[in-house]
């Protein structure tokens, strides 16, 4: 969105990619493992984010609520390359507790912005500006 940082650019679509649909959140990710695509873009964007300073309580403790979500995952939960984990109970809690960040944001209803394939094998998120992350 036009005047947001960077941080919140990434925040947002973190979030959004983690609030989405399973099927979605395989459409917008690329190849690769979506599960631990998700959770290291996501720790990334908190990781910025909380280090800009600018967050309220609430934005930081919902936050450190996904990052406990992730933390609480079973094996079976977060089994590398197999996409159909994103199906189970956990995974939907964290889509609950994203789409609470992002209205906790002002971002209510945001789409991920999907990965593109910039150069063979590389996959990067357009930002509102065209470049890329």
């Amino acid at each position: 969105m036009a005047g947001d940082v960077v941080w919140q650019t990434v925040l947002r679509d973190s979030l959004a990619s983690l609030a989405a649909p399973a099927d979605e959140q395989v459409r917008a990710n690329g190849p690769g493992c979506v599960a631990c695509d998700l959770f290291e873009d996501f720790e990334n964007a908190r990781r910025v984010a909380v280090e800009s300073g600018e967050l309220s309580r609430k934005q930081n403790a919902i936050l450190a609520t996904i990052t406990a979500e992730f933390s609480s995952m079973q094996p079976q939960d977060s089994e590398c390359c197999n996409n159909y984990v994103l199906r189970r109970p956990a995974w939907e809690a964290l889509r609950r507790l994203a789409a609470t960040a992002l209205f906790e944001f002002g971002w209510a209803g945001a789409a991920a912005t999907p990965y593109l394939q910039v150069a063979p094998g590389v996959w990067h998120r357009k930002l509102d500006d065209g470049e890329t992350l």
